[in-house]
């Protein structure tokens, strides 16, 4: 990388940087979809510790992300060395972080194809997307609905009381399971929960 007097690169390094600083926010982009689309279902793929690793990995990809999204916007020109060196180091963190994404969910899709997975927790987790939106499902909450039968939806969101920070900034399922359909429908009352959001995990939606 050449530079120049008062620590100002040349116009050919300037350019180079912007190249690959927005080739990476292209590749960051992508990333961040495929991600989004796997939080989805992953619990039906992943151990629980490797659900939580991979959302502590995935949380520090994307805060990174808008690291090198903040560098960008400040960029001047002619850039400075220290803007380049900035830019250069997170580029380099972000890229370790999508290799060890992409580990877990190469070893995903192996476990798929090897029909390696919880084949009743991923027909449920399609069932539940058809009845409500969310970004991520409880770990526990969905475990434990896999051996009730009634259960009443909600999302959280993070100015709620009950949200889990290892979910942050997700909009997180959370689910409540009941044995019968008189204690659903009697905590949904007190609750204040309209009907649509209690499903029977047997026979659908009630």
């Amino acid at each position: 990388m050449a530079i120049v007097e008062d620590e100002w690169m040349t116009d050919d390094g300037a350019i180079s940087l912007i190249k690959a600083a927005n080739e990476m926010l292209d590749y960051c982009e992508l990333c961040e979809s495929k991600g989004n689309e796997f939080i989805k279902i992953a619990n039906c793929i992943l151990s629980r510790q490797e659900y939580y690793d991979f959302l502590d990995l995935y949380k520090r990809f994307d805060n990174n992300y808008g690291i090198l999204e903040s560098l960008i916007s400040q960029l001047t020109h002619p850039a400075t060395i220290l803007q380049a060196v900035s830019v250069s180091a997170i580029i380099k963190e972000i890229q370790r972080n999508i290799d060890e994404l992409v580990q877990i969910m190469e070893l995903s899709n192996d476990r798929m194809e090897s029909e390696q997975i919880d084949i009743h927790m991923a027909h449920l987790i399609e069932q539940l997307s058809d009845v409500i939106d969310f970004d991520a499902i409880n770990y526990d909450d969905l475990s434990e609905a896999m051996t009730h039968t009634f259960m009443i939806l909600s999302v959280l969101d993070i100015f709620d009381d009950a949200y889990q920070q290892a979910y942050y900034p997700m909009n997180v399922l959370h689910i409540k399971s009941f044995d019968t359909k008189l204690e659903a429908y009697t905590y949904a009352l007190e609750h204040g929960i309209s009907k649509d959001f209690i499903l029977n995990r047997l026979v659908h939606s009630l």
